[in-house]
């Protein structure tokens, strides 16, 4: 079998006048008209927001949580709108009486197709909806055994065990808010789903020791903060500096082994704040995993040396305690809720987006906290550019999640907000327009590792430097970015190296990658030189339709290729086996070949790989069959 790295999409990114602020806000224009709602006694809470391509047409569709109002599900019309699709999507059954805050997604069966995991609080269950492949979910939470109860926030999905299925880890709250709490707050332990390979979930948060029983948990991430290939848990914590509550907790998986090893004392991880959201990202290139936790007053930058952290936010310009209230009485401290690590002007290095907003609308004085955006200098400082970047609103902001909704190489960010006093009736989706540069993208597919390659670590080489990222399973506050992985090149019009370290250590490495494409890396199909041969559009190269398709159904496939070609096409499932044959050693001419294929009655629904293998390269395509 040969080796690929498929090209998704080709487009050249042309460069913006640099007089324009970086973002402008289009959610209205585009469609999207929501904001979540406060819930009485819990006004802090809600706000949660989750990019998703729910029918793997290659655009990112969107999951807004709403608090006491209902819950909007859009679904992205390839076009820069929006169309709203709560109903027919399959959510539509969670009303005003169900209090939502937090989303992420996943592909818990392996099937193709992410499924979203909703969160609340205490006033019905959190929620998991099974993506049927077809534009419609269902509501599994009762049959999936997660029908659990608590006032839970942030979700995040990881492979915890390589099993190769999502295991689901829920943070939840303290059970009851007072004001002006001094000993601690009522906690209540955490939720750990793993997953049964069978649409089914077994909780056992305390069987393995990370239930965070005596913590007020608002923020989680499944990451790899050691380097060993497994995924760990950070888990930011709320009131951690009462002397009832616990701190901030790093969790380090001890696979092979069915356990986990409490490290946070150790890692000096340990930190005593308001911990909300949590951003990942190795801003200063040193190998090692960073993360952001958001606080009141400034955020905690951990910055990792070989696993062991340090909080660096002051020394490298974070530090933003005090805002000015809107009577101009005085000031009062900040509060920063969702995060990012992102480059936004596609210079290489990476850059911070924070969302502030103030705990309520009758506090009984809002601030005037606005969104902070921190350009990367480079040197591991970074200088505020908020007012440049045309993000810093003061309304009351709290989730934070990016994507290239638009597909035009650059990130842009949607920041929900909950009501407040300053009369924003909708949160607002900042469409990036000023990034210059070359951007390269990578959606990673896993084969042996959960098919969404969540935990995967993708690393670009040129020029001598190295830039990480890993694949996202859910972070920030309550949200969950784009798993598509983002970077920005400057002038790098090829990178040397694309290597993809997946869940367990698998690798994949992929030579002289050209600029400004995404592609489609599955593992296991590592070791090629991409070059230019298949760099072009793969529109002009190699098409077919209907796409989705069923059994019966004739697809058409078209060629397109300046000389003669020696070509095979073959359809792969989802584990690399062969199981169908449209053409082997045929030769296709200059110019436009049709090549018709009657689809066999034994492929099963689901998701398969259509491989044209070329004297000149390979290029590979999903076909979708219901």
């Amino acid at each position: 079998m040969k080796n690929c790295l498929t090209l998704l999409i080709a487009i050249i990114h042309t460069g913006i006048v640099a007089a324009q602020t970086y973002f402008s806000e289009v959610s209205l224009s585009s469609g999207i008209n929501h904001k979540a709602v406060r819930v009485s006694g819990f006004e802090p809470m809600s706000g949660g927001a989750a990019w998703i391509d729910y029918d793997n047409n290659g655009y990112d569709d969107l999951y807004l949580t709403g608090g006491s109002a209902k819950d909007a599900f859009y679904r992205n019309n390839g076009n820069g709108t929006f169309s709203l699709q709560t109903i027919t999507a399959g959510f539509g059954g969670m009303d005003e009486t169900v209090h939502t805050t937090g989303v992420a997604v996943g592909d818990i069966d392996n099937d193709g197709f992410k499924d979203v995991f909703v969160t609340t609080l205490r006033s019905h269950h959190n929620y998991l909806f099974h993506n049927n492949g077809n534009g419609t979910f269902s509501d599994i939470t009762l049959t999936a055994g997660v029908a659990d109860t608590a006032n839970s926030v942030s979700v995040s999905f990881g492979d915890y065990n390589l099993d190769g299925f999502l295991d689901i880890y829920v943070a939840n709250w303290c059970s009851e808010y007072t004001n002006g709490p001094t000993l601690g707050l009522p906690t209540e332990q955490n939720f750990f789903y793993i997953n049964n390979g069978n649409l089914t979930f077994t909780e056992s948060s305390a069987e393995y020791g990370i239930g965070d029983t005596n913590a007020c948990s608002l923020g989680v991430v499944f990451t790899d903060y050691d380097n060993d290939h497994d995924m760990d848990l950070l888990v930011a914590n709320d009131f951690g500096y009462l002397p009832e509550n616990d701190e901030n907790s790093l969790f380090q998986n001890q696979y092979p082994l069915d356990t986990f090893l409490d490290v946070s004392v150790a890692a000096n991880a340990n930190i005593e704040m308001n911990g909300m959201g949590i951003a990942v990202g190795d801003y200063d290139e040193n190998g090692w995993l960073d993360y952001l936790i958001t606080d009141m007053e400034t955020p905690v930058l951990m910055h990792s040396t070989n696993g062991i952290f340090t909080d660096e936010a002051v020394t490298s310009g974070l530090q933003n305690d005090q805002v000015p209230n809107l009577n101009n009485s005085g000031t009062r401290a900040t509060v920063s809720w969702g995060c990012a690590f992102l480059d936004y002007d596609h210079d290489t290095y990476s850059d911070i987006f924070i969302s502030q907003g103030d705990l309520s609308y009758d506090f009984p004085r809002p601030a005037l906290d606005p969104n902070k955006l921190y350009h990367n200098n480079g040197n591991g400082t970074f200088t505020d550019v908020s007012v440049l970047g045309g993000i810093d609103d003061s309304y009351i902001s709290r989730a934070l999640a990016y994507s290239d909704y638009d597909n035009d190489g650059d990130l842009d960010v949607l920041v929900g907000i909950l009501d407040s006093a300053n009369g924003s009736a909708h949160s607002f989706l900042f469409r990036s327009d000023a990034a210059t540069g070359n951007w390269l993208k990578i959606n990673p597919q896993g084969m042996a590792a959960n098919r969404d390659g969540y935990g995967a670590r993708v690393e670009i080489k040129f020029d001598g430097r190295t830039i990480i990222r890993e694949v996202d399973g859910g972070s920030s506050y309550g949200s969950h970015n784009s798993s598509i992985v983002h970077f920005g090149l400057g002038n790098v019009t090829y990178v040397d190296t694309v290597l993809i370290t997946w869940p367990g250590g698998a690798t994949d490495e992929f030579y002289h990658v050209p600029a400004n494409i995404t592609y489609e890396a599955i593992e296991g199909t590592g070791g090629i030189t991409v070059g230019a041969d298949i760099s072009v559009n793969r529109e002009e190269k190699f098409s077919f339709f209907p796409n989705p398709a069923q059994a019966g159904n004739t697809v058409m496939f078209k060629t397109l290729f300046n000389n003669s070609q020696i070509a095979s096409l073959h359809i792969y499932d989802l584990k690399g086996n062969k199981v169908a044959e449209v053409f082997s050693s045929k030769t296709l001419q200059v110019g436009i070949t049709t090549t018709e294929w009657i689809i066999p009655p034994f492929l099963n629904a689901g998701v398969y790989t259509c491989r044209l293998e070329t004297q000149s390269g390979v290029v590979n395509q999903r076909l979708i069959v219901f």
